[in-house]
C-alpha cells in the first residue's frame, strides 16, 4: 500500500511484517520571518526591537560589527529583543538555527543618526 513500509525478514523471528506508519517524519523546513526592523530604516534611537518568527525553540543570533546577542524563540517560534545600534550604518545579521544544524539568515541595514534632518 502507498505509504507503507515492508519488513521483508525479521532477524529475531524470520517473519514477514509491515508497518502502516512511516518510521521517520519528513523534516520541516526551517524558516525565518523578520517583523521588525524594516530594512533601510533610519532611526534616531540608539536601539531597535528585533522581532520575528521561526521554528519553535530555535536559537536566534543577532549580530553586527559591534554587538552580538542570542535569544531563543518560544514554543510558538516567536522572538523579540532590544538590540543596540552604533552610530552610522549597522548591518544586522539575524540567523535562526535548529537542532539539526539547519540555518536561515536575514540581513537588515539600519542607519542610526543623532542629527535631526
Amino acid at each position: 500500500a502507498a505509504g507503507s513500509i515492508y519488513l521483508l525478514k525479521s532477524s529475531s523471528t524470520n517473519q514477514v511484517g509491515s508497518f502502516d506508519s512511516p518510521i521517520t517524519q519528513k523534516p520541516l523546513s526551517l524558516y525565518l520571518t523578520i517583523n521588525g526592523p524594516e530594512d533601510e530604516l533610519l532611526t534616531f534611537d540608539s536601539n531597535v526591537i528585533v522581532s520575528g518568527n521561526t521554528a519553535p525553540k530555535a536559537i536566534v543570533t543577532i549580530s553586527s560589527v559591534d554587538y552580538d546577542q542570542v535569544v531563543q524563540a518560544n514554543e510558538f517560534g516567536e522572538f523579540s529583543t532590544v538590540f543596540n545600534l552604533a552610530l552610522g550604518q549597522n548591518v544586522i545579521h539575524i540567523q535562526a538555527g535548529d537542532l539539526q544544524g539547519n540555518t536561515k539568515e536575514v540581513i537588515r541595514n539600519i542607519y542610526h543618526t543623532e542629527e535631526k534632518l
